[in-house]
């Protein structure tokens, strides 16, 4: 046998020094690379987990506004907005099937009155839903100032009363069954969030325990993700107690009498128009009554020569009361400038401590809580801030849209 010759295995030829330069450059470019890629990558993960954080984390606790140095969070107000449309969008719906109810034109008594109605409130339920953002935030910002004013007041508010609205809210009511007048008003509209129910009546209270309305309110709850039970008892209920009984203090401490004026008025459309006016009635001697009777733009007065009879502070509006509390008995103002008009006003009485009539005391008390807010959120007093509001807002509203498509997908129906 001939022997198989072995191939000779040839020695790797040793670099040069200019070839082992190059390739110990071209392994510290690699690692230079390598090491750039890593750090790249590392950038990217962390700017889209800090956009994440920020979005998602950090976001809903950023302050939409703070009041009394306590932030409103943006998280929170988010909330309460998509639970306001909820409100809205159901009672939309409820409004929608009452108008869609019976023909134009129906001979079954009170059907016409009540579709009519519906349609109307369906108009103010989209204008209501434009300016709902700034409502809500609204909304919150006199809760923080009713919520502090309150413990001020050592006013408090049980579990037991907010049991009690809860049950109330969730006890049957009767069915609408007689048309829907000027005078009769949705009412329970929390309730209508929760349960889709309209009712323009008083619901039947001690019908259900409170752990019967606690499921009924979980249950609703959860068709919209907005509010756990124990939010919802907290935001809207007992936000609500706390307004309700605050109102109550301030409209006691309205006192029975005071300094009231008796005044009449013309009202017209332009500065031009109540020079003129006042023009007539100083220069040429013009009777009052006369002339609020020929020109004046309040239909309410015109024809009782612009008189408006005895009214306290408070009453009227800001500048028109201004105007009639400088004035003595028989004297002219110069034309006053009010979200009405122009008024030329003239006081023919004034009392520096009268009894105020039943009527007139049970609007003051009415409007004490409005008042006593108004006062409170005035710039001067740097009582209430407000941050980026329309930005947050976009940010809310994206929220809440989020929240309704995951809504829709637990609700919808179980494909078979």
């Amino acid at each position: 046998m001939s022997k198989k010759t072995k191939k000779a295995v040839a020695e790797p030829r040793k670099m040069t020094k200019r070839q082992l330069s190059k390739h110990q450059q071209e392994r510290r470019w690699n690692v230079i690379a390598l090491t750039s890629a890593a750090a790249i990558f590392a950038l990217v993960i962390a700017v889209l987990g800090f956009g994440l954080y920020r979005e998602v984390l950090a976001k809903p606790g950023e302050a939409i506004a703070r009041v009394d140095g306590q932030d409103i969070a943006l998280g929170d107000y988010a909330k309460l907005l998509g639970y306001a449309n909820f409100n809205l969008d159901l009672q939309k719906q409820q409004l929608q099937n009452i108008a869609s109810q019976g023909t134009a034109g129906s001979t079954e008594p009170g059907q016409d009155a009540l579709r009519q109605y519906a349609q109307q409130s369906l108009q103010q339920l989209e204008l209501r839903r434009y300016s709902l953002p700034d409502q809500v935030l609204e909304t919150m910002i006199e809760d923080r100032l009713i919520r502090r004013e309150a413990a001020r007041r050592n006013i408090t508010v049980s579990d037991a009363e907010i049991d009690d609205i809860l049950k109330d809210q969730f006890s049957p009511a009767p069915a609408i069954s007689s048309p829907i007048t000027g005078t009769d008003q949705v009412t329970n509209t929390d309730a209508v969030a929760a349960t889709g129910q309209i009712t323009t009546g008083d619901r039947v209270t001690g019908t259900m325990t409170v752990e019967q309305a606690t499921e009924e309110l979980r249950k609703a709850l959860a068709q919209t993700g907005f509010f756990t039970v124990e939010e919802y008892r907290d935001t809207i209920i007992k936000g609500s107690i706390y307004r309700e009984k605050l109102s109550e203090a301030l409209g006691n401490e309205i006192p029975t009498t005071g300094e009231q004026v008796r005044a009449r008025h013309i009202l017209v459309d332009t500065e031009d128009e109540a020079k003129e006016i006042l023009r007539r009635l100083r220069d040429e001697g013009q009777d009052f009554e006369v002339v609020a009777r020929e020109v004046s733009k309040d239909e309410g007065t015109k024809d009782k020569g612009g008189d408006l009879d005895w009214f306290p502070r408070g009453m009227m509006t800001k500048p028109f009361e201004d105007a009639a509390f400088q004035l003595q008995p028989g004297e002219l103002s110069d034309p006053v400038q009010s979200e009405f008009g122009y008024h030329i006003v003239r006081v023919d009485e004034r009392a520096d401590d009268k009894l105020l009539g039943d009527d007139m005391l049970a609007q003051l008390k009415a409007g004490a809580l409005l008042k006593w807010l108004s006062e409170q959120k005035v710039d001067e007093a740097n009582r209430v801030q407000t941050f980026d509001t329309a930005e947050r807002i976009k940010w809310a509203t994206d929220w809440i849209s989020s929240k309704q498509r995951e809504a829709a997908k637990r609700n919808a129906p179980a494909a078979k």
